[in-house]
């Protein structure tokens, strides 16, 4: 890690952190919502929508301006 930067694991709890706000105001407002981002931020989200364990979000590789993901998620329904 950085100097004064954040850990993988930091960077998916401030992600994961910022879903738990962003989707019940979504699925309320029935929004579509599009987010960019990159590097640690998208193993973040991958995480929380691929139901992904610690260790495969730290192995997840983001190849630069390779990565794209499309997330879909309905009135009711819930991710971990």
């Amino acid at each position: 890690m950085p100097p004064n930067g954040e850990s993988i694991a930091m960077v998916v709890k401030r992600v994961g952190e910022f879903l738990d706000e962003l989707l019940p105001f979504v699925k309320e407002n029935k929004l579509n919502v599009a987010i960019a981002c990159s590097g640690n931020s998208i193993r973040g989200i991958r995480k929380r929508f691929e139901n992904l364990t610690d260790e495969e979000t730290a192995a997840v590789e983001t190849p630069l301006g390779q990565d794209y993901a499309a997330y879909r998620v309905e009135p009711g329904q819930t991710r971990n």
